[in-house]
């Protein structure tokens, strides 16, 4: 199942809430470029896709505002590698 994604513009973040654990993305947006430069999920909750589910949120609305995607965290940079045409 699909978590719920939350964007909290202020906090600059994407996050969802599983089995009482909030996991989430924290990036930057300057200049015309999206970057996604933390990434975390709980242990207790790792292994079920939350944090592709979450940087695909973000890159989506990176997308959908014509906004460059960069991944200064490790996670992000290797799905924008994987996931990028």
């Amino acid at each position: 199942m699909k978590p719920l994604i939350r964007h909290l513009v202020e906090q600059k973040r994407f996050e969802c809430t599983v089995d009482g654990n909030v996991a989430y993305v924290e990036y930057i947006e300057r200049c015309g470029t999206f970057d996604i430069v933390h990434t975390y999920v709980p242990k207790a909750v790792s292994g079920r896709g939350i944090a592709s589910a979450l940087v695909a949120a973000a890159y989506e609305y990176a997308d959908s505002n014509n906004l460059a995607k960069r991944g200064s965290c490790p996670y992000a940079a290797l799905w924008l590698e994987r996931n990028t045409k």
